[in-house]
């Protein structure tokens, strides 16, 4: 008899036992509460993905802007070299010719006297201060807010003194 008190003794506070901590363990973890949990975390990650990905667009355009506009100087000094180049090797060539015939002259034709230099109309003051201004190393925003030319206007020029 004591054995079966001790028994139904044991099993009482067994079942009482089961029933409190499921209960706690329900109110701990619910099933909606932790979707909600879950949803809210998830949400927050995605906003801060969000903003670094915005942030990173940001930083990548402005590399692309400055790529570009290095790229616009580059080419601009290459073809300033090029020209530089050509005008060495026909100074080169007018040297070597002179050492050939030291005593006859090097043209056929006499030089024309050299003219005083007219005046630059505005658009050839623009491209010439343009110009002047990207030797010098200015972003072309910058060389856009000196001259009150848009960023296309300078690129357009750019690439037509290149030609």
């Amino acid at each position: 008899m004591d054995f079966l008190l001790l028994f139904a003794l044991n099993s009482g506070s067994m079942v009482i036992l089961y029933y409190f901590l499921k209960r706690k363990v329900d109110k701990t973890y619910n099933q909606g509460a932790f979707l909600d949990r879950v949803e809210k975390e998830v949400g927050t990650i995605i906003t801060e993905l969000n903003h670094t990905t915005e942030r990173n667009i940001q930083l990548l355009e402005s590399k692309l802007d400055s790529l570009r506009s290095l790229s616009t100087k580059v080419e601009y000094v290459i073809r300033q070299a090029e020209d530089d180049l050509g005008r060495l090797q026909d100074e080169a060539e007018i040297l070597r010719r002179r050492e050939r015939s030291p005593g006859q002259p090097l043209y056929n034709q006499p030089r024309a006297p050299k003219l005083e230099e007219e005046p630059l109309d505005p658009r050839e003051q623009k491209k010439r201060q343009v110009s002047q201004l990207v030797l010098q190393g200015l972003e072309l925003s910058e060389v856009s807010e000196k001259t009150g030319m848009s960023i296309g206007e300078i690129e357009l020029i750019l690439a037509l003194t290149r030609r």
